[in-house]
């Protein structure tokens, strides 16, 4: 596991103990060097260690920060031009309680990168994440697991239908 976000300590720090509790390696660069040059390093690395997966977090860039979505990009491009397109997805994680800033952020996001999914965390919240209904027909982003706390057993696959009933679910 990659981490190219440089943008807070806590999210580096919070990837680095799931790092960790799931026997991954974590390669973590010092606050301020370019996201650009550490993915390249980072692919480079891993493909000379014949590594399978590389998953690069990008957390922080939120999509009113044109100069973070930018950057968003140069990443894109990088791995574009070293990894086969048919393995590379680009996974968006909604925060359920962002209401419909979401829809913005995932256009801005789709039309600067693509998006190939999405994930929505914080569905335990008061929120009820009806966000995923413009996003799925709006940017046609479909949604591949939902999160409901900060274990692992609280990702779950999404599940159009579990999901919609529990938006119409009557206490």
């Amino acid at each position: 596991m990659e981490i190219v976000s440089n943008i807070t300590a806590a999210a580096i720090e919070q990837l680095s103990h799931w790092g960790r509790e799931l026997g991954l390696q974590v390669i973590k660069q010092s606050s301020g060097a370019d996201p650009g040059a550490v993915i390249f390093d980072t692919i480079s690395s891993a493909q000379a260690q014949g590594a399978e997966v590389i998953l690069a977090d990008t957390a922080g860039r939120l999509h009113n920060k044109a100069h973070l979505v930018r950057e968003l990009a140069k990443i894109d491009k990088i791995i574009c031009a070293r990894v086969e397109s048919g393995i590379y997805r680009k996974v968006l994680i909604i925060d359920a309680t962002t209401g419909q800033n979401a829809l913005r952020q995932a256009e801005i996001f789709k039309e600067a990168i693509g998006v190939d999914s999405a994930i929505l965390t914080k569905y335990d919240s008061t929120a009820k994440g009806g966000i995923v209904i413009p996003l799925c027909r709006t940017c046609q982003i479909p949604f591949s697991f939902l999160c409901t706390g900060e274990e692992l057993n609280h990702i779950t696959p999404f599940n159009k239908e579990s999901y919609l009933d529990s938006l119409i679910e009557v206490s």
